[in-house]
């Protein structure tokens, strides 16, 4: 994460607005703050006094966001700026308003492009697969299907036991 933030920096070098991370569908927090705590450590050491960066803390349930604000491990990230909080549906994408900062984010009109974190929400969010081939880019399908069980054949077993 280091790594691209300083990259955004060199590519869009003067630029005011901080770099914004997305955790989707945040919950209890317990990763948020884990990631707020490691991030920052190591953020610290390279980081000039104008350098920002915010991490926004999302979920659909506005009780999941009103215990994160009150959280005491996460009150002082919200002192220095570094946490806000955003109701709001991946599903159905829109803008994102930071409640802390009174702030409307337009996602297509952000200087940096937005770090997004769908630790425990990308299962059931809709997803799209892409490959490249040749240079080509193809759009692919992907169907679930049912393994039938023969216990008479090792590959029925080994696909069993792939599925687990």
């Amino acid at each position: 994460m280091l790594g691209f933030w300083r990259d955004c920096k060199n590519l869009y070098p003067g630029t005011q607005e901080p770099l914004y991370i997305f955790e989707l569908g945040a919950a209890s927090g317990h990763f948020t703050y884990q990631f707020l705590l490691c991030f920052f450590e190591q953020f610290e050491a390279l980081a000039t006094p104008t350098d920002r960066v915010v991490y926004v803390y999302t979920d659909a349930d506005e009780a999941n966001l009103l215990a994160a604000r009150q959280h005491e491990k996460l009150i002082p990230y919200v002192k220095q700026g570094r946490l806000d909080f955003a109701q709001f549906n991946p599903a159905a994408l829109g803008p994102i308003n930071l409640q802390e900062a009174n702030f409307t984010l337009i996602p297509h009109k952000m200087t940096y492009p937005p770090v997004i974190i769908a630790n425990g929400v990308l299962s059931r969010l809709r997803q799209d697969m892409f490959f490249l081939e040749h240079h080509t880019l193809y759009e692919a399908w992907v169907a679930p299907s049912q393994v039938e069980s023969d216990t008479n054949t090792a590959s029925s077993s080994a696909a069993s036991a792939h599925l687990h």
